[in-house]
C-alpha cells in the first residue's frame, strides 16, 4: 500500500443552520507587497474596469481578476466594458492565460492571444506561473474545466484543466469511461511525463480522475494526490438523478462556471457564452449542444462504469446541503483512507467561493505537507 500521503484535517467552524462560520475562522495573514499602479493606456483601462466590476477600490498591475473573486460570471461583465472602453475583442481564455491586470492589457495590446477553440481544447493551462508539481483537475459532466479558474488561484502549484476532447473533435464518442480516462492520461503525460501526479476532479471528474489514478498505478506511476469534490460510483443510489439521465440546467451552469440563477436557460446561457468568449451566437450555440450531447453520453458512461481499485488515500469534499453521503461509495475502491471534509453547499456548488472557503485551504494545505519538485520527483 501507497504510504498515506494526508493527514486528518481539522474540522471548519459552521454555525447552527450548517454554514461557514467566517468569524470563528483565524485572521487571515496578508504578506505586504508593493503597489505597481497601471502606466500605459491599456493598463489603466484595465484596472478601472477590474475595479468597476469586482467593487474594489483601488487595482494594481499585480492584482488578479480571480483572486480578487472574480468569477465565469463576473467575466462576462469585465470582457463587454473592455470591449466598449477599447474597442477590441476579449477572449475568455486570454483570462485563463493573463488574469493579472499586467498581463491582460499585454494581451489586448498586442492584439494576440488565445481563441474560442483554445479554451476547448483538452489541456487548458489555468496557473502557469506555479512552482512544483502541478494539479491536473477533471472536467464535470458537461466536459468543461472552466469552472476551476476560482481554485486555480488558492493554490502556488500550475493548475491544469482537462476537458472533453469532443469540444473540438467531433468524432469523439469513447465507449467507457475507462477509455475516456486513458484520453485524459495521454493528455497529462505530454504535460508532465513522470510522476507524482496530482488529480482531482468534481462530480463525473472524480469518477475519472480515480479511473487515471488507476491507469498511471498501472503503468508504474505515483499518484500523490487524489481529490474528489462530491463524486458518487457509477450505479450508486446515491447518484443524483440528473447525472443518470439527462443533463440539466445547474449541471450545464456548473460546467461553464456560472455560479449563480442566470442564465435561466439554454438559450441564455448561448448569449452568454457569445458575449464572454466574442463569439458568434451561431457558433456557440453549435458548440453548446456538442457539449450537451457529450454530456449525455458520459451520463451514460457514468451509470455503467464499476471502479477498480486505487492504492492510496483519497481527500473527499461532501455537498453537505444535499445530505448524500458520497464518499461511502469508494470504500471498496481505494485501500488506504478517505478523509472526508463537510462543504456548506450543493452539489452543483462545489467550486463556488462558498465552497472554496473550504476546498482552497485544505487542498493547499495537503499539498504543502508533501511537497515535490518542478520535475515532479519526491523532494528530499
Amino acid at each position: 500500500m501507497v504510504p498515506s500521503a494526508f493527514v486528518v484535517l481539522e474540522s471548519l467552524p459552521l454555525n447552527v443552520n450548517g454554514k461557514l462560520d467566517r468569524k470563528a475562522l483565524p485572521e487571515p495573514v496578508f504578506e505586504a507587497r508593493e503597489f505597481r499602479a497601471p502606466v500605459s493606456p491599456v493598463e489603466e483601462s484595465v484596472a478601472a474596469v477590474f475595479a468597476e466590476v469586482l467593487g474594489v477600490e483601488q487595482v494594481g498591475l499585480d492584482d488578479d481578476f480571480f483572486a480578487l473573486g472574480g468569477t465565469s460570471l463576473v467575466a462576462t461583465k469585465l470582457v463587454s466594458r473592455l470591449r466598449a472602453e477599447l474597442d477590441t475583442q476579449v477572449p475568455l481564455q486570454w483570462l485563463f492565460q493573463a488574469p493579472t491586470v499586467e498581463g491582460l492589457a499585454r494581451l489586448i495590446a498586442e492584439g494576440s492571444g488565445a481563441s474560442m477553440s483554445d479554451a476547448l481544447r483538452p489541456v487548458l493551462p489555468l496557473r502557469t506561473e506555479g512552482s512544483g508539481t502541478p494539479v491536473f483537475c477533471v472536467h464535470p459532466i458537461v466536459g468543461l474545466s472552466w469552472c476551476y479558474t476560482g481554485l486555480s488561484q488558492q493554490l502556488d502549484t500550475d493548475v491544469y484543466g482537462l476537458q472533453t476532447p469532443a469540444g473540438i473533435e467531433a468524432d469523439f464518442v469513447p465507449a467507457t469511461l475507462d477509455v475516456l480516462a486513458a484520453r485524459y492520461v495521454e493528455e497529462l503525460r505530454r504535460v508532465q511525463p513522470h510522476g507524482p501526479y496530482r488529480l482531482l476532479g468534481w462530480s463525473l471528474g472524480g469518477v475519472i480522475a480515480h479511473a487515471m489514478a488507476v491507469q498511471l498505478q498501472a503503468a508504474g506511476e505515483s499518484v500523490d494526490h487524489l481529490v474528489m469534490l462530491d463524486s458518487f460510483v457509477g450505479g450508486s443510489s446515491e447518484l443524483p438523478t440528473d447525472e443518470r439521465a439527462t443533463v440539466s440546467m445547474e449541471d450545464l451552469l456548473a460546467g461553464f462556471g456560472f455560479d449563480g440563477t442566470e442564465p435561466q436557460d439554454v438559450a441564455g446561457l448561448v448569449a452568454t457564452v457569445a458575449e464572454l468568449t466574442g463569439n458568434s451566437v451561431d457558433d456557440t450555440e453549435e458548440m453548446v449542444q456538442r457539449l450537451i450531447a457529450t454530456a449525455e453520453h458520459n451520463s451514460m458512461l457514468l451509470s455503467r462504469h464499476r471502479p477498480e481499485v486505487f492504492d492510496g488515500d483519497v481527500l473527499y469534499f461532501t455537498a453537505a446541503a444535499d445530505g448524500r453521503r458520497g464518499a461511502t461509495g469508494w470504500t471498496d475502491a481505494v485501500t488506504g483512507e478517505i478523509h472526508d471534509h463537510s462543504v456548506p453547499v450543493t452539489h452543483w456548488h462545489m467550486t463556488s467561493p462558498e465552497a472554496l472557503a473550504v476546498v482552497g485551504p485544505t487542498v493547499r494545505r495537503v499539498i504543502e505537507l508533501h511537497p515535490t519538485t518542478d520535475k515532479g520527483e519526491s523532494a528530499t
